[in-house]
């Protein structure tokens, strides 16, 4: 059984395994190949700190060689990860806001019609750059908009709760 630092490393590694590999979400068959090789890749790193460890305890002269292995051995792992991440992990979405929502919080905070059109695309998912390229208004625009939104929306919320 792993003791010490490496006993640590080893129960996160076979959580985070775990976790990737017990997903909820259904995947493509790209997406679960990519899953297994981010899983071999963690795993192979675990393995070969764990067989690197004891050549620096052995050999004092090679130290360096050894912690140099021992903490870039987990950079593969994760750089597979950050160049398939959309493969693996489906991006969170917000639900699209009803109509009786809109009109709600529309009346509510004094949104105007222009901002109710960033708020929508906002709750699609969209960015700040595509909103400004499907309204053909500037990037500048957009962030002018969606800071008013949010200042009303403090605002109100300030207001709501000096009146309680």
């Amino acid at each position: 059984m792993p003791g010490g630092s490496s006993g640590r490393t080893f129960y996160i590694c076979v959580a985070f395994l775990a976790m990737v590999l017990q997903s909820k979400s259904r995947l493509r068959q790209q997406g679960q190949a990519a899953r297994m090789t981010f899983s071999a890749l963690f795993a192979g790193a675990f393995l070969l700190r764990s067989a690197v460890l004891p050549f620096g305890l052995l050999y004092p002269s090679l130290m360096t060689i050894v912690a140099l292995v021992y903490f870039g051995s987990n950079s593969f792992p994760l750089f597979y990860l950050r160049l398939n991440a959309d493969r693996i992990f489906h991006p969170v979405k917000a639900e699209s806001a009803s109509d009786d929502k809109m009109k709600l919080i529309v009346e509510r905070y004094r949104i105007t019609k222009r901002e109710s059109e960033i708020i929508r695309q906002v709750c699609q998912g969209k960015t700040n750059q595509q909103i400004a390229d499907s309204m053909f208004i500037s990037l500048q625009t957009v962030k002018d908009h969606t800071h008013r939104i949010y200042s009303k929306r403090a605002s109100a919320a300030e207001l709501s709760s000096c009146r309680s």
